[in-house]
């Protein structure tokens, strides 16, 4: 058996740039996408900092999220993690990094997005390759 932080067999190139999060009528059905970088790696480091190709997971699908349309991605990290996280997805008007220092505090910045929310939100894990 394959770890699939490992095994990139599977991974193609890029995201399909034709391809859109839109719902029936054209408005993006995807409001902001959650994604959590907040699982600790073998060495400690953030798993979502894990190398891939040329980046890193994290850094991989939250491009992906930003060609496929969706207007807003919020990755949450743990605070000491907060500055490697934020160089790992660099420079997008789209991509906010927030540090969170616990479960519930991850909890609770999920509650306050989707209450913001007039669109669907979505929940990622930043360390897993499909």
């Amino acid at each position: 058996m394959t770890s699939g932080l490992t095994d990139k067999r599977a991974i193609g190139g890029t995201a399909n740039a034709s391809a859109t999060s839109t719902g029936m009528h054209g408005e993006a059905s995807v409001q902001v996408a959650v994604v959590f970088a907040t699982a600790p790696g073998s060495l400690g480091e953030p798993a979502a900092l894990a190398s891939l190709f040329d980046g890193t997971v994290l850094g991989r699908l939250t491009r992906q999220l930003v060609e496929l349309g969706v207007p807003s991605v919020v990755v949450l990290a743990r605070p000491a993690w907060r500055a490697d996280v934020a160089q790992a997805v660099g420079p997008s008007s789209a991509v906010e990094v927030r540090a969170s220092g616990s479960l519930s505090d991850d909890l609770r910045l999920v509650s306050e997005i989707a209450s913001a929310q007039a669109g669907g939100v979505v929940l990622l894990y930043g360390d897993m390759v499909t």
